[in-house]
């Protein structure tokens, strides 16, 4: 299914949509690093099964690459 990005500010934040999905990928700054964040938007029953679904992956990858910046640190 194609992807297209639809909004970026770099270094902080890129959207890319796919279908009637749009996800927003930020990194905002906090005190001694930063958070990094995926917002799905979709149509509600969608949004939900992507939520079950697509979230937990985000999760686990996340946590994933923070274990691995820090080790590099």
């Amino acid at each position: 299914m194609p992807a297209k990005i639809t909004a970026k500010q770099p270094g902080r934040s890129w959207a890319w949509r796919v279908g009637p999905v749009t996800m927003d990928h930020v990194v905002r700054p906090r005190q001694g690093g930063c958070q990094i964040a995926v917002e799905i938007h979709a149509p509600a029953p969608l949004e939900a099964a992507l939520a079950v679904s697509y979230g937990p992956l985000v999760s686990a990858l996340v946590g994933n690459l923070a274990r691995v910046a820090e080790r590099a640190s």
